[in-house]
């Protein structure tokens, strides 16, 4: 399930960088101020996250009070809950950030880099899953600082390990990796200490002791 980001700039060339009075005074910049899916479909069939959440329309409002909207191909859709308002670098504008589904990724870890109005793929790892077929719940993974540098803390694509991968040399590279004592099927949490806990098939949650994620 590819990244896709949009820009309303690029993407919808007549969105205008100002609000305007009704007598052509600027107001203030024009920027996205929701977004969200629409138009359910059922051709792609996959339903991952379960029914709907597969769409072939996306529209954003602006602050101007304009609607925008994304149309996508035959063969293409938004394979996602909520399309996310994110803001890439420091300074830019706010984007969305959303999943286009067309063909199926197997457990592969991907790491994107901004370039432009586009994003390309740096660097990938396979062997990891954040996701059971036919749940909603994405919250499996977690950036986290571990031994002092940023690592993401994912399942392995059986989510019977949680491991430690860091972009390492333009690389990912595995950290550390703790056992579980059951299959992961729950939200990966981290405590304002800096605990690790994910939840369990049993409904328990396993909190992750010792070092084996540095």
């Amino acid at each position: 399930m590819p990244l896709l980001a949009l820009h309303v700039g690029p993407v919808w060339p007549a969105l205008a960088w100002v609000c305007l009075s009704l007598t052509g005074t600027p107001l203030r910049a024009e920027s996205i101020q929701s977004a969200r899916f629409a138009e359910p479909v059922s051709r792609y069939g996959h339903f991952a996250l379960g029914r709907p959440h597969e769409y072939a329309r996306l529209t954003v409002t602006t602050n101007c009070g304009r609607e925008l909207t994304l149309q996508l191909p035959e063969d293409e859709v938004f394979e996602d809950l909520v399309p996310r308002i994110v803001r890439l670098a420091a300074g830019e504008p706010d984007q969305i950030l959303a999943i286009v589904s067309q063909r199926h990724i197997g457990g592969t870890l991907k790491v994107y880099r901004q370039e432009g109005d586009a994003l390309r793929e740096i660097a990938a790892l396979a062997g990891f899953s954040n996701h059971v077929y036919g749940s909603a719940e994405l919250g499996w993974s977690a950036p986290a600082v571990r031994a002092g540098r940023a690592v993401l803390l994912v399942p392995d694509s059986l989510r019977r390990w949680l491991h430690s991968v860091a972009l390492d040399g333009g690389k990912l590279a595995d950290q550390g990796r703790c056992a579980l004592p059951e299959t992961a099927t729950g939200a990966l949490e981290i405590d304002d200490d800096g605990g690790v806990s994910i939840g369990l098939a049993s409904g328990l949650r396993h909190r992750v002791t010792g070092d084996c994620l540095n």
